[in-house]
């Protein structure tokens, strides 16, 4: 029981500390704040580094929240309100390691590398929600009574051109 009771107090800790991120972070912490608003009038400002993948950001927030942001330059606006894709060599000491800040008035994130980048905007991906959409119901049936990898092993196969 008391072996139990350990478990769940730790599922309880990894869910509520709010590190339900894929890959899990190196790092977590929570702010105070209530965060930034994105909408339409959110600008995805860029270094020259990273054009490619401000476009991909782009697409990407479009497909999951309906919301159309405009890329720019980074040098071209100095407000805030904004996300930044900030090409930084100074603190980013990896090839693939990225540092996303959600602030209440702006969203800064930093890498040394276009995979960095792209490691950074799957993350944030992850935080934004996901578009509405009606309502649905969803009933399984099973045609086997046992469930599980052995017992459908086909499913798991994926076709080559995924790699």
């Amino acid at each position: 029981m008391r072996i139990f009771l350990t478990l769940i107090s730790l599922l309880w800790f990894f869910c509520c500390v709010g590190q339900d991120i894929t890959p899990k972070p190196a790092s977590f912490i929570r702010g105070t704040g209530k965060g930034i608003s994105i909408s339409n009038s959110t600008m995805i400002l860029y270094d020259a580094e990273f054009t490619k993948q401000a476009s991909y950001m782009g697409e990407q927030v479009q497909k999951q929240c309906g919301l159309t942001l405009v890329s720019a330059p980074l040098s071209a606006y100095k407000n805030k309100g904004h996300i930044r894709l900030v090409f930084d060599t100074v603190n980013i000491t990896q090839t693939e390691m990225y540092r996303l800040e959600v602030k209440e008035d702006e969203v800064i994130l930093s890498a040394k590398t276009v995979r960095g980048i792209v490691n950074g905007i799957q993350t944030f991906l992850q935080l934004l929600p996901l578009k509405p959409s009606a309502t649905c119901n969803l009933e399984r049936l099973s045609p086997l009574r046992l469930q599980g990898n052995a017992s459908r092993c086909g499913k798991a196969f994926l076709p080559c051109r995924l790699y």
